[in-house]
């Protein structure tokens, strides 16, 4: 698994704009406005019920169907469930899925003798290796998986 959350999607929502936002050092009224809006967008998709008519403008984009069909997923019980060996790699710059999101899923598989979990220093979302902090401009750019993820997925298969 490559950077997979553990919460869910409208959480990281909120947290990947206020870390955006807040890139600068700070936060102008029309980001903190903008916050606000998304918490509450998040808050409206935590409490969705069937026959809920929500335009999906109002909901990142995605319908009501996609919001329910996720509500119920818990990935932190479903990997326990898994009867196959699991790797998982995150990256330390990765502000999409970010480092609190990786303790989870270590927490979650520290105790099973078939999962492994990994952070690896140095890389974003894409698992490409940048040493400024992590912005969204540097997903423009040209990149390559870093080739420790490459040779860590290889020795994980190669022993299981």
């Amino acid at each position: 698994m490559l950077a997979p959350n553990a919460s869910h999607l409208e959480d990281l929502m909120v947290s990947q704009t206020e870390y955006i936002y807040g890139l600068d050092g700070s936060l102008t009224q029309t980001e903190k406005s903008s916050i606000r809006a998304i918490e509450e967008a998040a808050e409206i998709i935590k409490n969705l019920k069937p026959g809920d008519n929500y335009e999906a403008s109002e909901l990142f984009n995605a319908p009501v169907s996609y919001w329910l069909d996720l509500q119920d997923y818990r990935p932190l019980q479903e990997i326990k469930l898994v009867g196959k060996p699991v790797f998982i790699i995150h990256g330390d710059r990765d502000y999409q899925v970010n480092e609190n999101e990786y303790n989870k899923w270590h927490s979650a598989v520290e105790d099973m003798i078939n999962a492994e979990s990994i952070l690896i220093t140095g890389l974003n979302h894409m698992l490409a290796y940048g040493e400024e902090q992590s912005t969204p401009q540097e997903y423009y750019q040209l990149s390559e998986v870093d080739s420790s993820v490459i040779d860590l997925m290889a020795e994980f298969i190669q022993e299981n």
